[in-house]
């Protein structure tokens, strides 16, 4: 009788998964599909018990363990998926986070470069890393990462115009190595504002194949909008450029929320 309790545990598996990444990308919601298919999977288990009680025993065991795993894949999924409202904070001068995660960098750029030293020690300027000529020549650099317990779900970091979205193609190297912001595959979304321009810079780790962008670039965005997803482990960069009043308020080590922490004011007069 295992055939018919692995067949019951894979089938929230084989079956949301697929459907999963659909709707995210979709932007709709899969969490009560994923506990309706949770409860579905642990009845016909159940039952399967009930209708062929020899399946005791090893074979009882092993069904035990592969419901056991399947729905922990399943509650993982749905903690990776989740999407959270937010509460947005609507007053003006304000950027808020694109990503949720640790803040591992703030950085200033000075002269346009990008503010650590790759490749051999050689110092490498912004528009290499944004492929965006003359975007910025100071300003700050805020590096977030996300774990796989993280919500994925980026926003935007204010309100405004989409100017720019490149993706950039590249390789899938740990992040662990600083060379690898330069060469991973990476999406970059210039957001203009009224008084500011800023950067959202989506980068890839070896776990990621895609990042989905949901906007094209002309669109209007309102802050805290949801504006992509990048997939397990990931990073996305806050670009900001100097800008009168600029006040960063976080620093390394913080844990941040995409679309609900202020990350920084601007436009404060003294």
């Amino acid at each position: 009788m295992l055939p018919y309790y692995l067949l019951s545990a894979a089938l929230p598996i084989f079956i949301m998964l697929p459907l999963s990444i659909k709707w995210q990308i979709q932007k709709t919601y899969t969490i009560p599909w994923l506990l309706l298919m949770s409860a579905f999977s642990c009845s016909i288990t159940w039952t399967t018990g009930v209708v062929f009680p020899g399946s005791s025993g090893l074979m009882g065991t092993l069904a035990g363990l592969a419901t056991a795993v399947s729905l922990t894949v399943l509650v993982l999924l749905m903690r990776f998926y989740r999407d959270p409202e937010r509460t947005i904070p609507d007053d003006e001068g304000l950027l808020v986070s694109p990503a949720d995660g640790e803040v591992i960098y703030v950085k200033n750029i000075e002269n346009g470069e990008f503010p650590f030293a790759v490749k051999k020690g050689r110092v490498i300027s912004l528009d290499e890393f944004i492929l965006e000529n003359s975007f910025m020549k100071k300003g700050v650099q805020i590096g977030i990462a996300m774990n796989f317990l993280n919500v994925h779900v980026n926003r935007m970091p204010m309100s405004g115009t989409v100017k720019t979205i490149r993706r950039i193609p590249g390789s899938f190297r740990s992040l662990k190595h600083i060379g690898s912001l330069l060469e991973n595959e990476r999406v970059c979304t210039l957001i203009e504002g009224d008084r500011l321009t800023v950067g959202v810079v989506q980068i890839a780790s070896r776990l990621v194949r895609r990042i989905t962008a949901y906007f094209s670039e002309g669109d209007s965005c309102r802050i805290g909008e949801r504006m992509g997803m990048i997939r397990f482990g990931s990073q996305v960069d806050l670009l900001i450029p100097e800008t009168p009043g600029l006040q960063v308020l976080v620093n390394v080590g913080d844990e941040i929320n995409a679309g609900e922490t202020v990350v920084a004011r601007y436009g404060i007069s003294e």
